[in-house]
């Protein structure tokens, strides 16, 4: 390994344990929130399926992560 790799794996380090260490492990429950607009989203897996099969439309999931 060259003194650059050393130095990214110096800093990624440190950095990774924090990230893994820093998360809470409690659940939060998250409720929908009215959006106003031409979108109208879904925020059931399920029903997103049905809809998506319904119309032969494809699905955009998005997985968020919030404290």
């Amino acid at each position: 390994m060259n003194r650059k790799s050393y130095y990214i794996l110096f800093i990624a380090s440190p950095m990774l344990l924090v990230s893994i260490f820093a998360t809470g492990t409690e659940e939060v429950e998250t409720k929908p929130i009215s959006v106003t607009g031409k979108i109208h989203w879904i925020f059931g897996y399920d029903q997103g399926q049905k809809l998506a099969r319904e119309t032969g439309k494809p699905m955009w999931v998005v997985f968020r992560c919030e404290r």
